[in-house]
């Protein structure tokens, strides 16, 4: 499998979308902004590198690749990748590790979907950025649709983008060690993560908004 990227093709959206008119909160909130575009973002980076994990235990990644960017559920792609990489995990015996990895993983789709279906709120005096999970606000029960807003934690967010780096230093280090137990590489020097705590997917505190 071979990893191509153009930059022969340049598109302008301006004058499509104006995004200041989208989420008006990014240009009054850039550090959050910011933290929560790596989380959106980073999400498929770790897929992708769960992906290579699962070619290199396969002995194969283009049917690992192909296997699972078929599948459109995150939850089954990485039920799909844990079942296809289960044999050689078993082999080389590093169920323990994967286990922190596969859990890790996890928990960031956890995170990711929190801010994937958010409504965001904002206010300049006092300055604070609120979100509310859109598909949590669908549950409620009743009459009315009740929007429960959290709040925009930097330091909780800050966390929860070091896990994300936590995540993928697992995936590097079971992709090496499986080589090096296959037999394709002589050795490597990517550290084994020590294990960390989960962090919160949202703040304790919330507001609530009747519809």
């Amino acid at each position: 499998m071979r990893s191509i990227a153009s930059g022969s093709i340049s598109i302008s959206f301006l004058g499509v979308f104006d995004m200041p008119k989208i989420t008006p909160w990014q240009i009054k909130f850039p550090e959050e902004a910011r933290l929560v575009g790596a989380l959106l973002s980073g999400y498929g980076e770790l897929e992708f590198e769960l992906n290579m994990c699962v070619g290199a235990g396969m002995g194969d990644q283009t049917v690992a690749f192909r296997a699972l960017f078929r599948m459109r559920n995150e939850g089954q792609r990485l039920d799909l990748a844990e079942a296809l990489i289960d044999p050689a995990i078993k082999h080389y015996k590093l169920e323990g590790e994967f286990a922190h990895a596969i859990g890790a993983i996890r928990h960031c789709k956890a995170i990711r979907n929190n801010f994937a279906h958010c409504h965001w709120h904002h206010t300049d005096d006092p300055p604070a950025l609120r979100y509310c999970n859109m598909e949590d606000a669908a549950k409620s029960r009743g009459n009315e649709t009740i929007l429960n807003f959290r709040p925009a934690d930097i330091e909780l967010l800050t966390e929860q983008v070091s896990f994300f780096g936590y995540c993928s230093d697992w995936f590097a280090y079971l992709n090496h060690e499986l080589e090096v137990r296959a037999g394709k590489l002589e050795s490597h020097d990517w550290p084994k993560p020590k294990a960390r705590p989960l962090p919160r997917i949202h703040s304790q505190d919330k507001k609530s908004r009747r519809r």
